[in-house]
């Protein structure tokens, strides 16, 4: 039931490069929960123990008072205390083992709830989980603290995957109800990174996942069904696939909107790719990289990543208030790819098809 991502951070590879951010909204401007800090609440959710879920949801928000506490409690606990089961990853059937026993019961509802409560106890047993385990670990620690939590089911993209392609791996993720409305987070994909061959798991919080804005996740999260995208204006499977690939160097830089927005840019040799983006940060210096085949991204701890990279192009460039316009020159009809880089790190992905 699941499909887990290769880290996709990532590190410095080229010095004063370009930037720049995807945003989904038709305004271009991407909304973001209140911040608060949960200093205080992080170090805490170090020291609590349990005997059943039961306790261990009284202990972590017992003494909270705010929704958004009792969330970030819970799930902080989670992404801290549970590892991704890279074993179990390529057993599901054998892990799964009698832990779902139809025959038992008379009715679908009893089935479910004792598969639900078996698959509970054991991450909590065992400490690892797949996304499933992540999910309705999540889902019952914050029932139980009288928080409304949902398990989100679509798919979701991995930076190596070939955009316009569609891979169709299967997810789970949550949608939780704080003071009346609802909000994203992937417990999963929070709680650290694997290799590409899904057989080591490096436990390393990431922040990004926790109450992920709607417009944001949504580029490489597509749930099932459209209204768990929060989104007033749901995107298509297809549309889905054909966005850029965003990188986390996107979220660490702050820009308003880009274009083009479509993630597939068709060309001719000689042909000319023109780009926008507006951003209060500017660098004089602008370049691209354009490959001349798909590019391996390896991942490195500390979310870093080293990118082999093909033919640097220096594209021109104006400057007009915080908006920066400039244009690609297409030179090899080999072009497959254009990564824009910032500052050393991978910011965006697009798959560039030429023309005879």
């Amino acid at each position: 039931m699941d499909e887990w991502r290769v880290n996709f951070f990532v590190g410095r590879i080229i010095k004063k490069l370009l930037f720049v951010f995807f945003l989904l909204t038709a305004s271009g401007v991407i909304s973001q929960p209140a911040s608060i800090d949960f200093t205080a609440i992080d170090s805490t959710v170090k020291t609590v123990h349990f005997s059943s879920p039961d306790t261990l949801a009284q202990n972590l928000t017992a003494t909270y008072t705010t929704e958004s506490e009792k969330v970030r409690s819970i799930f902080k606990w989670i992404t801290e205390n549970i590892a991704y089961d890279t074993k179990g990853y390529y057993n599901l059937n054998k892990i799964y083992n009698g832990l779902f026993q139809p025959h038992r019961f008379p009715d679908s509802a009893t089935v479910y709830k004792n598969y639900h409560d078996n698959i509970v106890k054991k991450v909590l047993k065992e400490k690892v989980a797949i996304c499933d385990g992540y999910t309705r670990l999540f889902k019952t620690l914050c029932e139980i603290a009288d928080i409304k939590a949902e398990i989100v089911i679509g798919y979701v993209r991995w930076y190596s995957d070939t955009i316009g392609e569609p891979t169709k791996r299967i997810h789970a993720w949550n949608a939780v109800e704080i003071d009346k409305q609802w909000y994203l987070l992937d417990p999963t994909w929070a709680s650290g990174y694997s290799n590409t061959a899904v057989t080591n798991f490096k436990k390393e919080y990431d922040e990004y996942y926790f109450l992920t804005p709607a417009d944001q996740l949504i580029n490489d999260h597509f749930p099932l069904e459209d209204k768990w995208s929060l989104l007033s204006n749901p995107i298509t499977l297809k549309q889905f696939y054909n966005q850029p690939y965003i990188f986390s160097a996107f979220r660490k830089y702050k820009i308003r909107s880009f274009k083009p927005a479509a993630g597939l840019i068709v060309s001719k040799v000689g042909g000319k790719i023109s780009f926008e983006l507006e951003t209060d940060e500017h660098e004089n210096e602008i370049d691209v990289v354009a490959s001349l085949k798909p590019v391996a991204v390896e991942s490195t701890p500390g979310n870093s990543s080293i990118i082999n990279i093909g033919n640097l192009l220096k594209p021109r460039y104006t400057l007009s208030g915080n908006k920066v316009a400039y244009v690609y020159d297409i030179k090899s009809r080999q072009t497959k790819e254009l990564n824009v880089i910032y500052n050393g790190e991978l910011a965006m992905r697009y798959r560039v098809s030429i023309e005879e």
